[in-house]
């Protein structure tokens, strides 16, 4: 027992001997140590937050271009989207609870009447701008409203534009203008505008005076069949 209390005071005498001026200059300096070590770790914070930010904002368009891709097309599903206004809609009258007329935001309505908004709470936006239903040369897509700085750095607008001759299938191809690692900035809608179904292009109202109409004519046919044959007698 003795013999192993003289190796441990051993032990600890190495130990001191080794480590104890370290210990000292560390024991003087800590508050430089401890301010430095406080430094690297904001800087490493923030340095991770302004890296993941991109990625980040790329994220939320992806949510938000699906979200708002599925509203278009229940609205399509429910009041038939004709047609567009004009070569831009501003996508921001989802919270529209009711309307009067056949258009709402540049978009014009088979059924306006089978409206059942509002269809979102709030209208997405991404740096405070709308998001936008764009004409272009491949299709008909929703993209970041004009003036938005997206995560790979491009403005839209200021750095490229869409016209109806764009192809933005090509913008959505890695390094494009609507691109960020992996993420695509835009999105085409997966249904088709002014595909006016034939069976849904009267209302039931129209359908049932059409049939009160017709019935009547039925009804009518025998008695004018009677005045063309007394006639003919």
């Amino acid at each position: 027992m003795i013999k192993l209390d003289n190796l441990m005071e051993s032990i600890d005498r190495r130990i001191d001997r080794t480590f104890g001026p370290w210990y000292g200059f560390f024991k003087e300096h800590f508050t430089i140590f401890s301010v430095t070590l406080l430094a690297l770790l904001l800087v490493t914070s923030v340095f991770k937050v302004f890296y993941s930010k991109p990625r980040f904002i790329a994220t939320v368009i992806q949510k938000d271009l699906n979200a708002i891709n599925k509203t278009l097309e229940t609205i399509d599903q429910e009041c038939n989207i004709l047609s567009l206004a004009g070569k831009r809609t501003i996508l921001d009258f989802f919270t529209v609870k009711k309307f009067y007329g056949s258009v709402i935001g540049g978009i014009n309505l088979a059924y306006p009447k089978k409206w059942h908004g509002p269809y979102l709470q709030t209208n997405p936006t991404l740096n405070q701008k709308f998001y936008e239903l764009v004409k272009a040369k491949d299709g008909i897509f929703i993209v970041p409203g004009k003036g938005v700085h997206l995560p790979n750095g491009y403005i839209v607008g200021k750095d490229f534009s869409i016209t109806p001759d764009t192809n933005i299938t090509q913008m959505l191809a890695p390094r494009g203008y609507l691109a960020y690692k992996g993420f695509p900035l835009a999105r085409r809608i997966t249904f088709k505008i002014g595909d006016w179904d034939s069976t849904k292009k009267f209302s039931e109202e129209t359908m049932q005076e059409i049939n009160s109409l017709l019935q009547e004519f039925n009804q009518a046919m025998p008695f004018t069949q009677n005045e063309s044959t007394v006639q003919q007698v």
